[in-house]
């Protein structure tokens, strides 16, 4: 396939919208896998879902592209964080927020603690809407990228798309994302350099991508997304 032929297909998938609505964006991770048989393309979105009232409202969106699946795609859902009740709703708003007693809670097997400094958020570019209390996208967003790994799905989770053979070429959390109607992938330098590194299998670019001045994935870039 060459790099257009690629484009081309990408521009008909589907891709995970950071600014939805309904989903307060909290981290992504972008996949490429090659081997001789074909390359496969993982998008993992982390949310949390503004419907929930505690932890288990953190949901990894999982979208797969890849020459085996042409001309569709691959899209799921995975929540791997569970109901910790370490939270209480405001009796006005329902917004849930930490209650004060709660220390540690578990993620996917780990013991976290509940860092509830206001000053600590703020470092980290968090302004507390509510604060002192914090709510469960703030500390979500205060404990990425260092424990972004227990929402992510590994290439075991996500094989059969992803055959153990296919060889992991970068991983990346950083690139110029096609998140509006008016942009597709085809439209994005990093999707362009992706295109071009399947196609001829020199990957020597693919590390600038994360560093790109037009990357738009981070937080950040989407206020209003969860307002819904």
């Amino acid at each position: 396939m060459n790099p257009k032929q690629i484009l081309s297909y990408l521009d008909n998938c589907n891709f995970p919208v950071l600014g939805n609505g309904y989903y307060f964006h909290v981290d992504q991770q972008l996949t490429l896998y090659q081997n001789d048989d074909g390359w496969a393309l993982v998008i993992q979105a982390l949310g949390y879902n503004n419907r929930h009232k505690d932890l288990d409202g953190a949901t990894n969106a999982v979208y797969i592209y890849s020459n085996s699946l042409m001309p569709s795609w691959k899209e799921s859902f995975h929540m791997k964080a569970k109901t910790v009740n370490a939270f209480v709703e405001d009796p006005e708003t329902s917004i849930p927020s930490f209650k004060p007693s709660a220390t540690t809670l578990e993620i996917n097997g780990k013991e976290i603690v509940i860092e509830r400094s206001v000053k600590a958020y703020k470092i980290k570019g968090i302004a507390l809407e509510k604060a002192p209390n914090i709510q469960p996208w703030e500390f979500l967003r205060f404990i990425t990228p260092e424990h972004s790994d227990l929402f992510w799905l590994t290439k075991d989770e996500l094989s059969p798309e992803i055959p153990p053979e296919m060889e992991e070429i970068i991983s990346i959390r950083h690139w110029d994302h096609p998140d509006t109607f008016d942009t597709e992938p085809s439209d994005t330098q990093s999707f362009k350099t992706i295109a071009e590194a399947i196609a001829s299998r020199n990957y020597d670019q693919l590390e600038k991508i994360d560093s790109n001045e037009s990357n738009n994935t981070h937080w950040k870039f989407y206020p209003q997304s969860g307002k819904l």
